[in-house]
């Protein structure tokens, strides 16, 4: 690592010498945006050279070989052999005039090149390099924003912000991919931004492949590209002393790397909130976020009105923390006010989104809600990635009668503002239907089997709350519970 001061300006790191180092087996699925090398902030004459960079697993993101963070300047990446990692080969997140050449890329899992913010300046020049990859990733990270061409307003060549020559590509199954990024641009319409005057797709032509024997062999088209092979020996232990000698000749072999070096999953996605610990104002719901136009709206936890209904018999977790122990009756004390507010853009604003991130199976969702009058709402589970409106279970009370479903609407129950009611649904993706139990406040219960909705709801990633109301006005939400069965 090099470098200690995020974004551009005056820093004591400079002129460091990275060299020779063999860096491998790192992170080990444990840790995230890290690099075999990292680089942080202006750092003139600082140079990554001669390295062997390998083996290098995040535990959600950041796995890179090379790594300019944030306003990385004026370094010169050289001479570097990086293979092996669980992202892109070389990434820089933002930075100035810094140079990448002469290097070797290969085998980046996610991706082989990556440029996260797109700026008006001199980002990267990329120059003379071989990359070598599996046609399954992409040979770019991001998409069309990342990559677009980006006139830079300063006098002089280059007028983009980005510099690609003479690089050698080479997809192993020998074809051009169809698009450089998962989305967007084609070879042609890459070179027509003039990127990659002098680059071509072809063998470099390896010792071999396989086993990582980056040599290369007589006769690689690299040559004529302008590369310069270096001794690939250098990099590692050196010195000539006994013990060092040992442990170099020991090896770097870890047969159970391709296991264990994996992320291990996420524990499923499961909320039982009765926002009693949660600080007044935050949501205090894991992947829940919400967009504002600040003009009076908001969603945060209040104390200004709770549930009545009691959220437990004996026991209740509060926060996702250990049980609390509590009464039969027990009742909170908080909840969470959505409020709406007049002149917004979008009449089904604020949002409430919750991102679950479930794939398929059966769910259970339960929570007591209670509206002020002109409050609105309507509750949806709803596919990710632009999901079908109302193509699942979908809940609405509008002028003080609850119903299910948006088209086709059954009429589940007539209920005034400012009265608490329960609402517990459970529904199987692809199943075309889903239960609702509906609870009063003195009790009472009202079971609806088998509300049909449509059978290609397929997965519930994504949930929401949605204020319809115009003025100024809330509803309340406590003792949420959101689990898959």
């Amino acid at each position: 690592s090099a470098g200690w001061n995020w974004g551009y300006g005056d820093t004591a790191s400079r002129e460091t010498l990275v060299e020779n180092n063999h860096i491998h087996h790192l992170g080990w699925a444990y840790l995230s945006d890290m690099g075999g090398f990292y680089g942080l902030g202006t750092s003139p004459g600082t140079i990554i050279r001669g390295n062997h960079v390998h083996h290098i697993a995040s535990h959600r993101y950041g796995g890179w070989g090379l790594y300019n963070d944030e306003g990385s300047a004026d370094t010169l990446m050289e001479n570097n052999l990086v293979h092996d990692t669980w992202n892109a080969g070389f990434h820089q997140h933002y930075g100035y005039f810094n140079t990448v050449r002469n290097n070797i890329f290969a085998f980046g899992n996610s991706a082989q090149i990556q440029a996260s913010r797109n700026e008006a300046r001199l980002r990267f020049r990329y120059l003379n390099n071989i990359v070598v990859w599996d046609p399954a990733s992409p040979l770019l990270d991001g998409g069309e924003w990342n990559w677009k061409f980006f006139d830079k307003p300063e006098r002089g060549d280059p007028k983009d912000s980005l510099v690609f020559r003479n690089n050698l590509y080479w997809p192993t199954d020998g074809q051009i991919p169809a698009l450089l990024t998962k989305t967007h641009f084609t070879w042609d319409e890459w070179r027509k931004m003039g990127r990659d005057a002098g680059s071509q797709f072809a063998d470099p032509m390896f010792e071999n492949l396989a086993k990582r024997d980056f040599r290369l062999k007589p006769g690689s088209p690299a040559e004529n590209l302008g590369f310069k092979p270096w001794d690939l020996t250098l990099a590692g232990v050196r010195k000539t002393d006994t013990k060092w000698q040992e442990v170099s000749a020991k090896g770097h072999d870890y047969p159970t790397w391709q296991t264990d070096a994996k992320p291990w999953p996420a524990p499923p996605y499961k909320v039982d909130q009765t926002f009693e610990r949660v600080a007044l104002g935050m949501i205090g719901i894991r992947g829940a976020k919400y967009g504002s136009e600040n003009k009076g709206e908001s969603i945060g936890v209040t104390d200004e009105v709770s549930s009545p209904i009691p959220s437990g018999s004996g026991k209740t977790t509060v926060n996702n923390s250990q049980p609390l122990q509590t009464t039969a009756n027990f009742l909170s004390k908080r909840s969470l006010k959505v409020q709406d507010a007049p002149g917004l853009k979008h009449s089904y604003d604020p949002v409430l989104d919750i991102y679950a991130k479930w794939d398929s199976g059966t769910f259970h969702v339960s929570f007591d809600i209670m509206a002020q009058p002109g409050a609105d709402w309507f509750f949806e589970m709803r596919a990710g990635n632009g999901g079908e409106f109302a193509a699942g279970p979908y809940l609405r009370w509008q002028k003080g009668t609850l119903v299910a479903n948006n088209t086709a609407s059954h009429k589940l129950a007539e209920l005034k503002p400012g009265e608490w009611l329960r609402i517990e649904l459970t529904a199987t993706t692809s199943s075309g239907k889903y239960d609702v139990t509906l609870t009063r406040e003195d009790g009472t219960k009202t079971d609806f089997k088998a509300i049909p909705c449509k059978p290609t709801w397929d997965s519930a990633s994504y949930l929401l709350f949605s204020a319809l109301g115009t003025t100024k006005t809330a509803f309340f939400v406590d003792n949420l519970q959101l689990e898959q069965q």
